[in-house]
C-alpha cells in the first residue's frame, strides 16, 4: 500500500468518528470539491487525493467549533483561534498522533497531523468584488503576522514591522475581524445561493438541499442533491481524468503515523 493510500483511509478513520458527532449535534455538512468529485467519479478519492474536503453552512460551522470537547482527545480543530501562527481562514481537523507536513507550512509553529478540512460556507452575491477585497486583507494579514520563524530572522523581523507600519495594521486579530466580516456580509441577505467566494465555489441553495448520500469509500457522505451541475460548473467535464501535470495534491514532505508527542498541538 503507497503512503497517499495510507493518509486516505485514516481520514477515512478521522471523518467516520467526525460523522458521530455532526449527528450527535445535528449540524449540516456535504462533500464539495475534490471529495465530492471523488464520490462521483470514484466512489471514493480521486487516487492521487490526500486530503476530504467538507462544507458546512456558516450558523453550522461556528458552532463545530466550539464542539473541542466533544472530539475524541487525538483530534484537534484548528483555526485562528486556536493557533494563532495558521495562516488559513478557514478550519481543519488534525490528528495529533500523526504528521502530514506541507513544504508551504514548515516553518509554522502549528499543529501538523494529517487533517479534514472544514469550510464555512455563506450567501454569496451574484455579482461583488468579495474574492478581491478577501484577497487584499488576507494578503495583509500573512505579512504583519510575527510568527516564531520570522522572529529568527533580523531581516524577517524588519520587514514584519515595516509592512505593520505600512498597512497601519498591528493586531492580527483586527484583520483577521475583517476578512470575516467580508465573508459574512450577505448573511443577512436572501441570496438563493451559498458557497466560498476564496475558491469559486457556490450553489444555489436548490441544486443543494436536500442532500443525498453518496458512496465514498466504505462509507457515505452527504453530497449536493445536484452534485452533477455543481462539478460541471466547478469542474468542466468532471469525469475527464485530468493529465499527470494537473493533478493537485499538497507534496507533504513528511508524513508519520501514531506519533505520541508531549506536546500534541505542536
Amino acid at each position: 500500500m503507497n503512503l497517499v493510500r495510507k493518509v486516505q483511509l485514516h481520514q477515512i478513520q478521522m471523518i467516520s468518528e467526525l460523522q458521530k458527532i455532526f449527528r450527535e449535534e445535528n449540524l449540516t455538512y456535504f462533500a464539495i470539491g475534490g471529495t465530492a468529485l471523488g464520490a462521483v467519479r470514484h466512489e471514493g478519492f480521486i487516487p492521487w487525493d490526500d486530503d476530504i474536503d467538507i462544507a458546512m453552512p456558516r450558523a453550522d460551522y461556528e458552532r463545530f467549533l466550539q464542539l473541542q470537547h466533544k472530539l475524541p482527545l487525538h483530534l484537534f480543530i484548528q483555526h485562528f483561534y486556536t493557533e494563532k501562527e495558521y495562516p488559513l481562514y478557514f478550519a481543519k481537523v488534525r490528528d495529533k498522533n500523526t504528521l502530514f507536513i506541507e513544504n508551504s507550512k514548515r516553518n509554522q509553529n502549528i499543529n501538523h497531523g494529517i487533517f479534514i478540512d472544514i469550510f464555512p460556507w455563506d450567501n454569496v452575491s451574484e455579482s461583488n468584488n468579495d474574492q478581491d477585497e478577501i484577497k487584499v486583507l488576507s494578503h495583509k494579514f500573512r505579512r504583519i503576522s510575527m510568527t516564531e520563524y520570522k522572529q529568527k530572522s533580523i531581516f524577517r523581523k524588519f520587514k514584519t514591522y515595516f509592512y505593520q507600519w505600512l498597512y497601519k495594521e498591528h493586531c492580527q486579530d483586527a484583520l483577521f475581524k475583517k476578512i470575516d466580516m467580508v465573508y459574512k456580509k450577505h448573511n443577512k441577505v436572501d441570496t438563493g445561493k451559498i458557497g466560498n467566494v476564496t475558491f469559486n465555489d457556490a450553489i444555489y441553495l436548490t441544486d443543494l438541499y436536500p442532500l443525498q448520500m453518496l458512496k465514498f469509500e466504505s462509507i457515505e457522505l452527504p453530497c449536493p442533491k445536484n452534485v452533477e451541475r455543481y462539478l460541471t460548473e466547478k469542474y468542466g467535464d468532471y469525469m475527464q481524468i485530468p493529465k499527470e501535470s494537473e493533478r493537485v495534491h499538497h507534496n507533504p514532505i513528511k508524513i508519520e503515523f501514531n506519533i505520541h508527542r508531549e506536546n500534541n498541538n505542536g
